[in-house]
């Protein structure tokens, strides 16, 4: 193998081609994965040397490497125009010059044929987004724009062309040939392509509905319009120019039963829901394949704006109470699904019905209640919206819930009467206890150890800040009065619900528990603070406090060591 051929086609030295003998041999050989002189020449735009290899050999136009690409896929893959017009013209050596309709036959040949990837020059061009070479083979070869060539699926040149965003290709096919193929992978069309493509997008959409209007209701695999894909996006301007095309497309649904009013429900965008409700009459009226309307979906996805939006619309009065194929109503799955947001804008809504009942007879507050129980302040305020909305069922469940109550409390009451009394007070003393440690923890965040300055600078600063037991008390006390306050505001809560108080009972006695050894640390560390230049009796405040609080709040405290800048605190709390 002659690789200095070879060398030359990379630098594109034409010399060499007269220097050697044997040409004909040497010409025609190849790389290991097939590529010829005219390859290489054409991989690195080497016009002049791919003219004189041609002159000398031009059967070399028609050879196919390993993958199957002729010298005019490569051109055509790096863009070089002038290059593919040379090698189009080299057709014209292969037969006599005075045969010139064989000569077109060879050039249509090589511009029709396919690689091992079914691929086309134009497809190939228009994949690497070749624009001069595409408009080029498009003029030269306008029955391309009718073959749906294969990548995977089928692709055809116009949707390759608006893939690439090449918008000049794009009216050039148009123009060659109005009426040509335009699916893409999946069944996509060129307009859904146009569509989803985030960039140069609406000029290339233009151009597409107003000389191939019939892709407006064309569908894809999913059964998808491009319209259902500018909801899903959000694009209002291409929802816009669609629906001034053929608005009637609005009312297609997909292979889920889905409008584009859902998607845009789905999507939360309500610019777009508005659009489409003001341009296609009664399109409100559309349901999904499980009977739900717009506000369910919305209500699904958990969009509140979109909730907000659709609750005030008049013409959507009537979606606020349907019920979809089960029976629920938009708050019953918001409820059912603990759409916390959701619940709160539904239920102050006065024309919303709380004690609609689905196909099981449960209100929304009775779905609402089987999901699971969570103690936090969203909980509450969705009980709070629901409450009195329970349903017949419901009630009947609690009744037989509380009689079997009744019957098992008559047979123990002998057993269980004293105990019932000690645990209904014990709400009553913790918060007792509970209002002292708040009391005395939020008197001692005024009355700071080792007091204020009293001159500048530094008017009104805490003497020792800078003190690690100091730090310690602050701490301390903070935590304390936080939790004693807490367990303020639980006791309250308990104290308006029957069944909640039982669940609060243990939590409110931890949170005391831990107030307790909180204040005290904190009433160690004050005195640690002002008897410090007395080391010995300075930690005994820590020991005497500590031994006598850790025991009784049942808290296992590691070792800690808090670093000041003049000393080291060391509590061992074994």
């Amino acid at each position: 193998m002659d690789w200095d051929l070879f060398e030359a086609a990379e630098s594109g030295d034409a010399n060499i081609l007269h220097q050697k003998p044997s040409l004909e041999l040497n010409l025609n050989q190849t790389t290991p994965r097939g590529n010829t002189l005219l390859h290489i020449a054409a991989t690195s735009n080497h016009r002049e040397f791919a003219i004189q290899v041609i002159s000398l050999c031009p059967s070399l136009l028609l050879k196919s490497n390993s993958n199957g690409d002729t010298p005019l896929h490569i051109a055509a893959t790096t863009g070089h125009c002038e290059l593919v017009e040379a090698l189009l013209d080299g057709a014209n050596q292969i037969v006599d010059i005075e045969n010139r309709r064989e000569a077109r036959n060879i050039k249509k040949k090589m511009v029709t044929r396919v690689n091992k990837d079914n691929e086309t020059v134009l497809d190939v061009a228009l994949r690497h987004r070749r624009s001069c070479v595409g408009k080029l083979l498009v003029q030269l070869c306008p029955e391309l724009l009718d073959r749906v060539g294969e990548y995977g699926e089928t692709e055809s040149a116009l949707f390759l062309a608006v893939q690439g965003h090449l918008g000049d290709v794009v009216l050039r096919i148009l123009e060659t040939s109005p009426m040509c193929a335009f699916r893409g992978v999946s069944g996509m069309t060129a307009l859904h392509a146009a569509v989803l493509k985030p960039t140069r997008r609406r000029g290339i959409v233009k151009i597409l509905l107003e000389r191939r209007p019939d892709m407006v209701k064309e569908v894809d695999s999913l059964g998808r319009t491009p319209l259902h894909y500018a909801a899903l996006k959000g694009h209002h301007d291409i929802v816009r120019l669609i629906l001034r095309t053929d608005a009637s497309v609005a009312y297609i649904l997909d292979k889920d039963g889905l409008s584009a009013l859902h998607i845009a429900a789905l999507s939360g965008y309500v610019d777009i829901m508005e659009i489409l409700v003001q341009s296609c009459e009664y399109i409100w009226e559309l349901r999904d394949e499980n009977g739900r309307n717009v506000l369910h979906i919305a209500v699904i996805a958990e969009r509140a704006d979109m909730v907000k939006s659709i609750l005030q619309m008049p013409k959507l009065v009537g979606l606020i109470n349907e019920r979809d194929r089960e029976g629920n109503t938009p708050l019953h799955l918001a409820a059912a699904s603990k759409k916390f947001a959701v619940i709160t804008i539904l239920a102050r809504d006065k024309r919303v019905d709380k004690y609609a009942v689905n196909k099981d007879y449960y209100t929304a507050r009775d779905e609402y209640l089987l999901t699971g129980k969570e103690i936090s302040f969203r909980d509450a305020k969705a009980r709070f919206h629901l409450a009195g909305s329970g349903g017949l069922l419901r009630h009947q469940v609690d009744a037989g819930e509380y009689i079997k109550g009744k019957l098992k409390h008559v047979n123990l009451e002998a057993k269980k009467g004293q105990a019932t009394d000690s645990v209904r007070s014990l709400p009553d003393l913790h918060l007792v206890i509970a209002t002292l440690i708040a009391t005395v923890t939020f008197a001692a965040a005024f009355t700071l150890p080792g007091g204020l300055k009293p001159d500048p600078p530094g008017l009104g600063l805490a003497n020792f800040v800078h003190k690690a037991a100091f730090k310690v008390f602050v701490i301390s006390d903070s935590l304390s009065f936080l939790l004693s306050s807490t367990a303020i505001g639980l006791e309250f809560y308990a104290a308006t619900s029957s069944t909640a108080r039982p669940r609060f009972v243990r939590l409110t006695m931890n949170l005391i528990e831990v107030a307790i050894v909180g204040m005290g640390i904190a009433f160690a560390s004050a005195l640690y603070v002002v008897l410090v230049r007395s080391m010995p009796l300075a930690l005994s405040a820590y020991r005497v406090e500590l031994s006598k609080l850790t025991p009784s709040a049942s808290i296992p405290f590691p070792s800690l060591r808090i670093k000041g800048d003049d000393t080291v605190i060391s509590l061992a709390l074994q």
